[in-house]
């Protein structure tokens, strides 16, 4: 019965150090995740303010030409406004569409910021607390099990050379 609840290391100490390791890698890992959608989310929302404002630049630049054009009386002042009703008109639709993209792109960084805080939150404890006791766990198992070990097995050695000694002088 005690074979089956025996943990997956040879003691104890070095059991609650891997598995404070392990997750402490978890955390780190899945924080990190989180860090590249939340900056996914960012790009999105920089994209669609970006493609706003060259828009915005390439409509300027249209009306700019029509008044140039009428300053320049190479079009009527008639047509000049219905050319720029025309600029005006485009630019609202174009405009309006990708506005609503950025809304929707800076709504959907925003919801997800707010609905992985906590989780950000407790990940980031839990790394920390686990890397903690990951290192108390390493210092024990060094300087209560693996020291003594080490200690052992260098006067098994003493031993067995002394005993290799006294084996070669006899047989000489």
């Amino acid at each position: 019965m005690y074979d089956q609840l025996r943990p997956p290391t040879d003691n104890l100490y070095k059991f609650w150090a891997l598995a404070g390791l392990a997750v402490a890698i978890l955390a780190v890992y899945m924080n990190t995740t989180r860090d590249i959608k939340l900056a996914t989310l960012h790009w999105q929302t920089d994209d669609a303010r970006y493609t706003i404002e060259d828009l915005n630049d390439k409509y300027d630049g249209q009306a700019w030409n029509i008044d140039e054009d009428l300053r320049t009386r190479q079009i009527d002042p008639a047509t000049a406004q219905t050319r720029k009703a025309e600029v005006a008109k485009r630019r609202a639709a174009a405009i309006s569409k990708h506005q609503k993209e950025y809304s929707e792109a800076r709504d959907a960084s925003h919801n997800f910021r707010i609905e992985t805080y906590y989780q950000y939150c407790a990940l980031v404890w839990a790394g920390w607390i686990a890397a903690g006791f990951s290192l108390i766990a390493f210092y024990f198992w060094y300087v209560k099990l693996q020291k003594p070990l080490d200690e052992i097995m260098k006067l098994d050695l003493k031993e067995r050379r002394l005993r290799a000694d006294k084996l070669e002088k006899a047989e000489q």
